[in-house]
C-alpha cells in the first residue's frame, strides 16, 4: 500500500495497526467524521431527508444508526434529488478493515490540491431493508454494501481542487472554501485542474453479503455491479473553525442543485453558510462529540477541531464489466449468459432497485483535529491545513504530475511527446514522494509538453515552471556541453515562446521570445537573451541501471519584468518549497510577450534523462480585493472616492490596493474614474464592476497592483 500521510476519514477514523504510514519527513493530515453517540445532539437515529444534512426541517427518524456518525448515502433510482419510500438510504458504519478515505502526501491545499489515494467504506441500510436488515452493525461482516475506488489505488493518485485562496479562484466563479473534484469538465467549463492523466480509478459498488430472501446470491461470483469512470462529481466546503461564526447567509450556494432546495415537511431551503454557522459550529462544543479508533487507544476525543469539511458526492451509475473484472458469476440465472460477470452485476443492481442512470448520492460531515492523529502518529506529526503557503505568496497549481502510472501505461491526455519516452519504476525511495513510484525516462533526445488547463495572462504572473530532472551526462557525447546541450524549460503560447531556459553543465542562459518547433520539441531564437552564466549542476545518473532518489530542481519564473532560472540541487524535500530559493542561475530583463496567454510548457532533453516531477504554478490574479473599497475599510462609500481623488490629484499617500481604486476598471485613476464612482454611488449610474473580495485576472489590475492580504 502506498504510504498514506493524509487521513480524511469518510468513515469513523478507523486507524488499524495493519496500515502503513509514511516516514516522518512527510506532512501528516487528519480528518475524522463528526460522531455524536450520546446526548441531545446525538447523530444516533437522526437521519437527514432530501437535503442530506442532519438537523434540518426535512429530517426523519429511522432505525439503523446506533453509532451516531454522520455519513449518509442515498440511492436515487430516478435521479430526482428526492428520497422516495422505495429508495435506499444508508449510513456509513465502522469497520475493522482500513475502510477510510486516505489522502496522499502530495496534498497541499494551500496551493489548491488535495490528493486522494484510497477510499473504501461500508454501509448499512438505515431502513433495515438491505441484505443484512437484521444485522448487529458492530459485526463488520454483516454490512450491506461497499463503495471503493477500485482498481489499483495503491499505485495511483488523483487530485481534488481546493478553492481556498479566495472567491472565484481560477475564474470558476465559486465562493471561498469550495472544493471540487475535476476529472472531467463540470458546469460548462472546458478545462480541468487535475493531474494531466486524469482520474484513472473507478468507483465500485458491491454487496457484502447474501440476502436469503432473494433468488440470487448477492455475495456470489462478481459482486461488483457498477464501475462509473468519468461520472464522478465531488464537491465540498472546507472551512476553518475560526471562520464559521463569520459566514454570511447566501455566501455558500448549495453544492448540488436540488439537494437543499426545500424539504419534505414544507420547511425553508437550507442555507449552507447558515447551516455550518448555526447548526454545525455549536456541535463542536458538545462534550459527547467523539470518533472511533481501533488502535487500542479507545474512543478518542476529537475536539478541538481546526477545520470542518462538508463533502458531497454524486455518481451516475453504470452497469458494466470493464476490463473483465467480473470474470464470472455463480448465480444460476447467469450460467448461460454471454457475459456472466455482466449478468451478475445487473442482477445485483436489480436487487437494490438500481438501473443505468440512477444516481448514487453521498454526504459526509468531517472535522480536522491534531489530537487523535498525535496519538497515532506521534506528537507534532500533524500538518494542519493552511489558508496560504508558508512563503505567504498566493499561487495556484495548474499542472502537476509525478508520472505515477500503473505499470508502463502510455502518457495520458494533455501531453505531446517527441522521441522515445518510457515510464519506469524508480528503485530508490524518492525523498519527494516517500514511495517507490514511476518516473518519466526520455530515452534519447526528446521532449514532453503538457497543456495548461486555461491560458494564463498578465493578471496571473508570475508563472513558474518547475521540473525535477537528472541526466545521463555521458550520453550527451561530443559537443554536448554547449548552450542547449542539457535541458530546455519552455513556457509558450502555442508555438510562440514566451520564455525559455537553456540548462547545461558549462553555460546556462534564459531567453524571452523565440519559436517552438513541435517536430524537435526545442525552442530557438529570442527577442532578448540574458548573459550566459555558469554551468548548471546537472545530476548525473545511469538512467538504465540505476535511478536514484536525488534530482536537480530547475524553476523557470516568468514575471512582468523578465524571466529567471533557479536551480535547487540535491534531494528535494518538498514539491512546494524552494521554488525560487537563493540567487538565480540565470536571468533576463524585459516584458514578456504573453500573446494569447501561456497555454503549454515543455521539457526537452539533449540526451537520455529522467523527469520525476512537473509543476506549473501561477498567481491566482491580483488581490483578493473589493473594487470600490479604495481605503480598505471594508465598506464602499463616499470616503473611498475621496481617497482616490486625494491620491490622484493632491499627492496623498498611495492606497494599499490601487486596483480597488480603479472604479470603472479601465486601469486609469483619473477624473473620469471618480465621476464614474460617484455616479454609481449616488445617481443610479452603472455599478462598479467586480471583483468582490476575490481575485482579478485583468491585466490593468495587475499593473496597478494590490497586496494579497
Amino acid at each position: 500500500m502506498r504510504d498514506r500521510v493524509f487521513l480524511a476519514s469518510a468513515l469513523c477514523a478507523v486507524l488499524v495497526p495493519s496500515l502503513v504510514y509514511a516516514d516522518a519527513s512527510g506532512p501528516t493530515y487528519s480528518f475524522n467524521v463528526l460522531s455524536i453517540g450520546e446526548g441531545p445532539n446525538s447523530f444516533a437515529e437522526q437521519f437527514p431527508g432530501d437535503d442530506l444534512l442532519p438537523y434540518t426541517d426535512d429530517d426523519f427518524a429511522v432505525a439503523g444508526n446506533p453509532f451516531g456518525s454522520f455519513g449518509v448515502t442515498h440511492m436515487d433510482i430516478n435521479s430526482d434529488n428526492k428520497i422516495s419510500d422505495d429508495e435506499h438510504i444508508l449510513h456509513v458504519v465502522r469497520n475493522s478493515d482500513d475502510d477510510s478515505t486516505f489522502l496522499s502526501p502530495q496534498s497541499r491545499p494551500e496551493y489548491g490540491t488535495i490528493y486522494e489515494s484510497e477510499d473504501w467504506n461500508e454501509d448499512h441500510d438505515a431502513r433495515l431493508e438491505g441484505p443484512h436488515r437484521e444485522a448487529v452493525l458492530k459485526d463488520t461482516n454483516l454490512t450491506d454494501f461497499e463503495i471503493n475506488d477500485w482498481n489499483g489505488w495503491t499505485d495511483e493518485s488523483n487530485a481534488y481542487l481546493y478553492n481556498n485562496l479566495g472567491a472565484n479562484q481560477r475564474g470558476l466563479g465559486h465562493p471561498k472554501y469550495r472544493v471540487d473534484y475535476r476529472s472531467v469538465p463540470l458546469d460548462g467549463q472546458d478545462y480541468v485542474f487535475d493531474e494531466v492523466e486524469g482520474f484513472k480509478k473507478s468507483f465500485g459498488l458491491r454487496n457484502k453479503g447474501d440476502n436469503p430472501d432473494t433468488p440470487f446470491n448477492e455475495k456470489g461470483g462478481c459482486t461488483r455491479f457498477t464501475r462509473p469512470r468519468d461520472a464522478i462529481d465531488l464537491r465540498g466546503y472546507l472551512v476553518p473553525v475560526e471562520d464559521l461564526e463569520d459566514l454570511e447567509d447566501g455566501s455558500m450556494p448549495p453544492l448540488f442543485p436540488g439537494w437543499m432546495e426545500g424539504s419534505t415537511t414544507g420547511g425553508e431551503p437550507t442555507d449552507t453558510a447558515g447551516y455550518l454557522r448555526d447548526v454545525v459550529a455549536p456541535l463542536l462544543d458538545d462534550p459527547n462529540l467523539f470518533t472511533f479508533s481501533e488502535t487500542g487507544l479507545g474512543p478518542e476525543v476529537l475536539l478541538p477541531p481546526s477545520y470542518v469539511y462538508l463533502m458531497q458526492l454524486e455518481i451516475v451509475l453504470e452497469l458494466s464489466n470493464l476490463e473483465g473484472e467480473c470474470g464470472g458469476s455463480d448465480d444460476v440465472e447467469c450460467a448461460g449468459a454471454a457475459d456472466p460477470g455482466l449478468c451478475g452485476s445487473q442482477m445485483h443492481a436489480a436487487g437494490w432497485g438500481l438501473v443505468p442512470g440512477s444516481t448514487f448520492r453521498r454526504s459526509f460531515l468531517a472535522a480536522g483535529s491534531p489530537e487523535l492523529a498525535d496519538l497515532v502518529f506521534g506528537d507534532g506529526a500533524v500538518h494542519l491545513f493552511q489558508p496560504k503557503p508558508d512563503d505567504d505568496e498566493a499561487l495556484n497549481l495548474w499542472v502537476q504530475d509525478h508520472f505515477w502510472r500503473d505499470g508502463n501505461e502510455p502518457l495520458g491526455l494533455g501531453y505531446t511527446t517527441v522521441g522515445d519516452l518510457d515510464i519506469v519504476q524508480e528503485p530508490g525511495l524518492s525523498v519527494v514522494d516517500t514511495v517507490n513510484d514511476s518516473v518519466l525516462r526520455i530515452m534519447g533526445a526528446g521532449s514532453i509538453s503538457a497543456a495548461i488547463s486555461k491560458p494564463l495572462g498578465a493578471g496571473e504572473l508570475p508563472i513558474l515552471l518547475a521540473a525535477d530532472l537528472a541526466l545521463d551526462v555521458a550520453d550527451l557525447g561530443p559537443g554536448g556541453a554547449g548552450i542547449g546541450g542539457g535541458f530546455q524549460l519552455i513556457v509558450r503560447s502555442d508555438n510562440n515562446v514566451i520564455a525559455y531556459a537553456d540548462i547545461n553543465g558549462d553555460e546556462t542562459q534564459v531567453h524571452l521570445g523565440g519559436t517552438y518547433d513541435p517536430a524537435t520539441g526545442r525552442a530557438s531564437g529570442a527577442a532578448t537573451s540574458g548573459p550566459a552564466g555558469g554551468g548548471a549542476d546537472l545530476t548525473d545518473v545511469d538512467t538504465v541501471a540505476q535511478l536514484g532518489g536525488d534530482y536537480s530542481r530547475y524553476v523557470l519564473s516568468v514575471t512582468s519584468v523578465g524571466a529567471t532560472l533557479h536551480e535547487i540541487t540535491g534531494a528535494i524535500a518538498s514539491d512546494y518549497v524552494d521554488l525560487r530559493a537563493g540567487a538565480p542561475a540565470a536571468a533576463v530583463l524585459g516584458a514578456p510577450d504573453l500573446g494569447d496567454g501561456a497555454n503549454a510548457v515543455s521539457v526537452t532533453a539533449a540526451g537520455q534523462s529522467v523527469v520525476n516531477t512537473l509543476l506549473v504554478f501561477a498567481s491566482p490574479g491580483t488581490g483578493p480585493f473589493n473594487r470600490g473599497d479604495c481605503n480598505r475599510d471594508f465598506s464602499v462609500d463616499l470616503s473611498d472616492g475621496v481617497s482616490a481623488l486625494g491620491y490622484a490629484f493632491l499627492g496623498d499617500a498611495a492606497p494599499g490596493c490601487l486596483a480597488a481604486c480603479d472604479f470603472n476598471g479601465d486601469g486609469l485613476l483619473n477624473i473620469t474614474n471618480a465621476v464614474y464612482f460617484f455616479s454609481a454611488l449616488f445617481s443610479g449610474g452603472p455599478a462598479v464592476p467586480g471583483p468582490r473580495d476575490a481575485f482579478s485576472q485583468r491585466a490593468s489590475d495587475a499593473a496597478l497592483g494590490c497586496g494579497n492580504g
